[in-house]
This record gives C-alpha cells, sequence and structure tokens, in this order.
C-alpha cells in the first residue's frame, strides 16, 4: 500500500496545483461604461440629447432646474445637444458640441448660464474627467 500512495501522491499534487496556475476567468463582453452627470446650476429645465457619432440609439435627458441626472454611456465619440426650455413659450436656446469620453471615466458636467449662481466657475468646468 505504501507502493501505491508513493506513486499517486505525485499526480494528486500535479493535478491538486494544476488549478493555482490557471488565469481567472474575465467577462470581456460586458464594455466600460462612462457616467456623465450633468449638473443644472440653473433656474430652468435643459434637454440634453447625446447621440454617438459612429450611429446607433441617442439618449434624451431632461434635467429640472438646479437637479442632475446621471447617464451611462459607452466611451467614444458624442455629438450633444443642449437646449434650454424657456417658460412662456419663448424659443428655447440650443447649442450643439462635440466629445470624446473614455471607458471607465467619470464626468461632471454643470450646466449655467451667465446669470447662474456660481456661473463663472461652472464655465472652466464643462465636461472633465
Amino acid at each position: 500500500m505504501t507502493t501505491f500512495v508513493r506513486r499517486i501522491a505525485p499526480l494528486c499534487v500535479v493535478l491538486g496545483l494544476s488549478g493555482c496556475a490557471s488565469a481567472p476567468a474575465t467577462d470581456r463582453s460586458v464594455p466600460a461604461t462612462v457616467r456623465l452627470a450633468v449638473d443644472n446650476r440653473t433656474d430652468y429645465t435643459w434637454q440634453i440629447v447625446v447621440a454617438p457619432t459612429g450611429g446607433g440609439a441617442p439618449q434624451t435627458a431632461r434635467v429640472p432646474p438646479r437637479g442632475t441626472f446621471e447617464l451611462a454611456l459607452a466611451g467614444g465619440d458624442y455629438a450633444i445637444t443642449q437646449t434650454m426650455l424657456m417658460a412662456g413659450g419663448a424659443s428655447p436656446s440650443t447649442r450643439r458640441l462635440t466629445a470624446h469620453f473614455e471607458s471607465g471615466e467619470s464626468y461632471r458636467w454643470p450646466l449655467a448660464t451667465l446669470l447662474s449662481a456660481g456661473s463663472q466657475a461652472a464655465a472652466r468646468e464643462i465636461v472633465r474627467p
């Protein structure tokens, strides 16, 4: 019986340790996302449309006065339309821009007008990681 144990023991050790040398499995099918927090520092409602420049469905967010809204996006290039919705039927104010967001990053985007409280600080912070 001791001969059997001596012959089988090395095989058990080799088989037992082989699992330790393998790399852990990772799920590469789930892309890293971008977190974009839109912070409305005005007394107006804003509508934000974020569309991938390479095609795909746009995401639309309606941000209430002094409110925040978060979007989860895939990393890449985007065309953004921001519209300040005016009360009383006045024509809305619209601005179009492009932005590149890196996967796995978080961004804060303060919306402000010249008359908003803290607007000078917000003007220096537009879309940065």
